[in-house]
């Protein structure tokens, strides 16, 4: 799951191989020893759910039974799911799935006549049977765009969504609903997510990111930079025009309509108008917390701080995510001292920009 290969990354974003990349074209009717620690022999059992307006209906190869619902035996094949990021060359692939059930009854056709088939979400669910439905994963979900009757068969075609998400803009700008003294010509930079220690300690030594002028003493007496959009661990060096300072600014956060910004106050302006093409404070910073405070521990952890991202930032919730296969490669990264430390900044950023970039920097593969 994890092949974690680079020792300490001091970089701005970093590998995620998010990948199902299987067909399932019958599932063993005998078990085999599974190489888990659990010793538990393992029965593959794969599942397919569709949404209809009435509720899930569920399907399997050979039916299934479960405490509080019956998989009917109309699955002939899954097709291959695939998330991948290629850590050679960066692309991310998101695959449409195809299923294939029986309409040996009429089935499908029959219920084609009371439901529209597209737009339906339509899951798969893929896991050990011996472990009980609860432990299933669901290894993809999707909308129905096309299906086919031939012969005897229907096959369905399903879209990840996962690629909706993955597709769109990450979101949060310097905007002057949540900063009113915003100056006019400060740029509309996206509000910095700041993993692990990204400091230029023992290289530039002139500050690891820029700070964003978000108040420039209107209404108050101090000069304010954001850092983050959320709560760091610590700011450890702070820089103006890339001189270290050791006075004359205080750290402090701010809630402001529901999301804490992390902020520096200086009590003299720290800006030159003759270098207006130089970003005056920099900063070198610890990041975000496991619990979101001060006062919690460093998220140090690539594979926990994706994970982060992923749920914080980017949409996912935890069902998602298969998390014990993402547990896995985060212990994997723990036994090899592996660090992350990195920062998503740029404008325009997508979020398979950001996995894209995580590829390109550790060897881990990810699972979604």
């Amino acid at each position: 799951m994890a092949r974690p290969s680079t020792r300490h990354l001091a970089e701005y974003i970093s590998h995620i191989v998010a990948e199902y990349d299987f067909a399932v074209t019958a599932v063993p009717s005998a078990s085999f020893t599974s190489t888990a620690k659990t010793g538990i022999d393992w029965e593959a059992m794969a599942l397919v759910e569709i949404d209809f307006d009435e509720g899930a209906r569920y399907y399997s190869f050979e039916g299934v039974t479960a405490p509080d619902r019956f998989y009917e035996a109309y699955v002939v094949s899954i097709g291959n799911i695939t998330r991948e990021v290629d850590p050679l060359n960066g692309d991310y692939t998101v695959a449409n799935v195809q299923v294939t059930l029986s309409n040996a009854d009429s089935y499908w056709t029959t219920l084609k006549s009371t439901y529209g088939f597209r737009n339906r979400v339509l899951r798969i669910r893929f896991g050990n049977k011996n472990f009980g439905l609860s432990a299933v994963q669901t290894v993809f979900q999707g909308v129905i765009t096309n299906w086919e009757v031939r012969n005897k068969y229907i096959i369905i075609t399903a879209r990840d969504i996962a690629f909706d998400k993955l597709r769109s803009k990450v979101g949060g700008y310097l905007n002057t609903t949540n900063f009113p003294n915003l100056p006019s010509d400060q740029e509309r930079h996206l509000l910095p997510i700041i993993f692990g220690e990204v400091s230029s300690v023992g290289y530039s030594e002139t500050g690891a990111l820029p700070a964003y002028r978000v108040n420039p003493a209107v209404g108050q007496p101090q000069y304010t930079y954001l850092v983050a959009r959320h709560v760091c661990k610590s700011i450890l060096n702070v820089y103006v025009y890339g001189v270290l300072q050791s006075s004359g600014y205080s750290i402090r956060t701010q809630d402001i309509n529901g999301t804490v910004y992390q902020l520096i106050d200086f009590t003299s302006d720290p800006k030159d108008v003759t270098r207006p093409l130089e970003f005056e404070v920099t900063v070198d910073v610890q990041g975000i917390t496991d619990d979101g405070l001060q006062t919690g521990t460093l998220v140090t952890n690539p594979v926990d701080q994706m994970q982060i991202y992923c749920e914080d930032y980017a949409g996912y919730a935890s069902s998602d995510l298969a998390l014990s296969l993402w547990q896995d490669a985060a212990d994997k990264a723990t036994a090899e001292d592996i660090l992350g430390a990195w920062a998503v900044m740029d404008k325009e950023t997508t979020h398979s920009d950001v996995f894209r970039r995580f590829a390109e920097s550790f060897a881990v593969s990810l699972y979604m």
